[in-house]
């Protein structure tokens, strides 16, 4: 039965990836004006339980005013495979934090683990599709879940970064244009 639920789950959770890549790729996507702290928050709430099961700590810092036009469910899916990774790859009684706010013009949210971190030769492969880390490779994740953080955010005009040190963690970066209005969203 374990052999089962995990492999159901590995299913499960390539079938949603490759879903969430033909949705942004195709006219498949609703836009529509949003906070994107609401956003990155329900995200958070989503991950709260797994978080806690793994004795780790989830902080979050998001601004207030973060107006902008996307598609909620893709944006909440990019911030959930980061949260998901941090959640996987930090050590028990880790800390976890996320991040949202506004900076030169650009809308933000980070997430920042305490995970095993990127050797700096593997930080411009990361958000290749399949491409997978020392630690993927162990717990067979398919290698899509940061190819599509950055299809979706740069599907919204945006760009993703990464910044990490061998053993010291990794901090994922979303930039986001604001809403063109300005006007917060309803």
């Amino acid at each position: 039965m374990a052999i089962v639920d995990r492999a159901t789950t590995r299913m499960t959770r390539l079938v949603e990836d490759l879903l969430a890549s033909a949705r942004r790729q195709g006219t498949a996507f609703a836009d529509a004006d949003l906070d994107l702290a609401r956003v990155v928050g329900e995200a958070c709430d989503e991950y709260a339980t797994p978080a806690a099961v793994r004795d780790l700590t989830i902080e979050r810092t998001l601004g207030a005013g973060l107006a902008m036009t996307g598609d909620a469910d893709a944006l909440r899916r990019a911030v959930s495979n980061l949260l998901s990774n941090a959640v996987r790859l930090s050590p028990p009684g880790g800390r976890i934090e996320v991040g949202a706010g506004r900076s030169d013009g650009m809308l933000w949210v980070s997430v920042r683990d305490d995970g095993p971190g990127l050797r700096e030769a593997d930080q411009s492969r990361v958000f290749d599709r399949f491409w997978r880390g020392e630690a993927s490779r162990r717990d067979r994740h398919t290698g899509l879940g940061l190819a599509i953080v950055r299809q979706i955010v740069e599907s919204h005009g945006g760009r993703v970064e990464v910044s990490s040190r061998l053993g010291q963690g990794a901090t994922f970066t979303l930039w986001l244009p604001p809403s063109a209005s300005g006007r917060s969203p309803v």
